[in-house]
């Protein structure tokens, strides 16, 4: 590559250019733009919060990255948190690879870690002898001391609570967070309104990147549905069928209903049942195995929401698609169109679904806008509290309506 336009605009150390210069991949402008804005943030003189937003898929993690590459290259320490173990070691492994020819020291931790190893890497970050650190919620516990952090990076901001994010700033004297996410939660996007978060935007596709179909199916069309996806399997493409609890008597979707009503339509194809209570190995060799396409279908709950990256998974059929918020139902329709195929979401919807419930998935159908999406969540949410950690809830303003009155706050 050469080096790319809009990123040589600004000063940079020489190893940070040759690092931009050697990725397998050219940087789109907004990628370039975004992360000339992050690393403008972080030579302020004071500490900054700034969001990522991004659709999945748009390559927010390369900008995370090499804005901590810039910190690190100051002699800074970095925190990397995700929300899950799954993506958060996705994350690991790729900064590993990212940073193979660089003398970065990047170590992992959550709560699986082996008490031995963690030890280590507790006291290794105290000495200040690792620059990466990349994990779970662990990385927020009060034992978790640095030597010298400065850069705290988020992802996924929306599945972290308040107080979790808010202590991370206990952990230096001054430590700049930026948040990345594909929908921000409501709370979040008053934070912008009110001028006390910078917004970084992703706002178009690595090349060669689908537009997801979305459809809605009620529950009489169920089966109809599920015969459209046939094909799919016979191209050897793969696909994600997702219900809202493990198990359960009631109304509801449950895995082993699902897994009784679509395994004899599918008869013949591999898959996998996938949820919270498996053991992270097993998790892991299950999607080791969905990776390569030797399982074809995942029947899960919504912990495929993060973290999942299948560029032959072409379908994801969501069940009670109604009983989600829209924010889980934009990430679960992103697990799919990660590569060059054309790619569908379903979301199937109960014959009792509420008014609420057909606006917020006629919304979804037609919004492929991560920020629209948030925005329609705020406007039937509510803002929660400005200071404080309530995330939804009604607006603490008596004559103003941040969205309606939006060209005024202009």
């Amino acid at each position: 590559n050469t080096m790319p336009s809009l990123y040589n605009e600004v000063a940079v150390n020489e190893d940070e250019s040759k690092f931009v210069s050697s990725l397998p991949f050219a940087l789109t402008e907004s990628q370039e733009r975004a992360i000339i804005e992050i690393i403008s943030s972080l030579e302020l003189p004071y500490k900054t919060e700034r969001i990522l937003q991004g659709e999945v898929g748009s390559g927010k993690t390369i900008c995370m990255f090499v804005s901590a590459f810039h910190e690190i290259l100051k002699k800074n320490q970095v925190l990397f948190a995700a929300p899950t173990e799954i993506l958060a070691y996705q994350h690991y492994t790729n900064a590993l690879k990212f940073f193979e020819k660089t003398s970065i020291k990047i170590e992992f931790l959550s709560s699986s870690t082996k008490q031995k190893k963690r030890k280590e890497i507790l006291q290794a970050l105290k000495n200040g002898d690792i620059d990466l650190i990349i994990g779970t919620h662990s990385l927020f516990s009060t034992d978790v001391v640095f030597s010298n952090l400065s850069f705290a990076i988020i992802d996924e901001e929306q599945r972290f609570g308040t107080l979790i994010k808010q202590s991370v700033f206990d952990k230096g004297k001054k430590v700049n967070v930026l948040y990345a996410s594909a929908t921000p939660i409501p709370r979040s996007i008053e934070k912008v309104f009110q001028g006390r978060l910078d917004i970084s935007s992703l706002d178009t596709l690595p090349k060669g990147r689908m537009e997801v179909k979305t459809l809605l199916v009620p529950e009489s069309r169920r089966f109809e549905a599920y015969k459209t996806i046939i094909p799919e399997f016979k191209k050897g493409n793969c696909a994600y069928f997702v219900v809202p609890r493990i198990d359960g008597t009631d109304d509801k979707k449950s895995i082993s209903r699902l897994e009784s009503e679509i395994t004899p339509l599918f008869e013949g194809i591999n898959y996998a049942i996938l949820h919270s209570k498996i053991k992270d190995d097993e998790k892991t060799e299950i999607l080791e195995k969905f990776t390569k396409g030797e399982i074809q279908y995942l029947i899960s709950t919504s912990v495929v929401e993060v973290g999942m990256d299948n560029k032959n998974a072409t379908v994801i059929f969501i069940e009670d698609a109604d009983l989600f918020g829209l924010s889980s139902l934009h990430q679960l329709r992103g697990r799919v169109g990660r590569g060059d195929k054309k790619s569908w979401c379903f979301l199937s919807f109960r014959e009792n679904i509420s008014e609420n419930g057909k606006e917020r998935l006629k919304f979804l159908k037609n919004s492929n806008n991560g920020f629209d999406i948030a925005e329609k969540d705020l406007s039937l949410r509510g803002f929660g509290d400005i200071e404080g950690v309530r995330q939804s809830g009604k607006t603490s303003f008596l004559y103003f309506d941040p969205i309606k009155d939006a060209d005024l706050l202009d």
